[in-house]
């Protein structure tokens, strides 16, 4: 195999593709799929994007447990979709309404809903709180009790409820001065095992 090294080899590269902890404005969804991982785990993804093209995701992985301990995890997720779906003004809460019999159901129904309004994605502006997981990813938030997305048409910044919370945001990476992680994808091993093996770390310090 031939290498050719010339002008059109890039030196460097054009810097980070994935939005820094904080609270950013005009950004949009760009894509929702369900999925599921290769190691069988359900999940839907949302990828949001701002204006120079800077990307965070938000992955909902189907809950484990039993009795009330999945009922409550089950509901958290219900929330959070929500949160998504209405608060982002692409749908209105009305036809955010339906019944499911499982989280597969639920996420080919969320996909199917959004992607029934994908004409109004670029058109609704969304401000958004970025923060840190256990894993040094930057996602948003998984607390149901506090605003994280709001359309910004309908919510003006001087009324905005996206606040950082210091005693539960995680705003900074663990380890400062190594090289930046990048997200990984919901297909990524090492992320999805580290996801379900630590849901109460996740929750712990988060007001549910």
């Amino acid at each position: 195999m031939a290498y050719t090294m010339n002008k059109d080899v890039p030196v460097e590269g054009n810097g980070s593709a994935f939005l820094d902890a904080g609270i950013h404005e005009n950004i949009k969804l760009t894509d929702v799929r369900y999925d599921e991982s290769k190691n069988g785990n359900k999940f839907i993804a949302f990828y949001f994007q701002d204006e120079n093209g800077n990307q965070v995701p938000k992955t909902e992985w189907g809950p484990k447990g039993e009795g009330e301990d999945l009922e409550r995890k089950q509901a958290n997720v219900m929330q959070r979709l929500k949160h998504i779906a209405v608060n982002s003004g692409i749908l209105s809460e009305d036809e955010f309404q339906f019944s499911v019999d499982s989280f597969e159901e639920l996420g080919k129904k969320v996909e199917e809903l959004l992607k029934s309004k994908k004409d109004q994605w670029d058109k609704n502006k969304l401000r958004i709180k970025v923060v840190y997981d256990n894993n040094n990813y930057t996602t948003l938030p998984r607390y149901t009790k506090f605003a994280w997305l709001e359309n910004m048409d309908k919510v003006p910044s001087e009324q905005s409820k996206i606040k950082i919370l210091p005693a539960v945001d995680k705003m900074q990476r663990d380890v400062a001065d190594s090289e930046p992680q990048t997200n990984t994808n919901p297909f990524d091993n090492t992320q999805e095992q580290s996801d379900q093996q630590k849901p109460k770390a996740d929750e712990s310090n988060a007001p549910f």
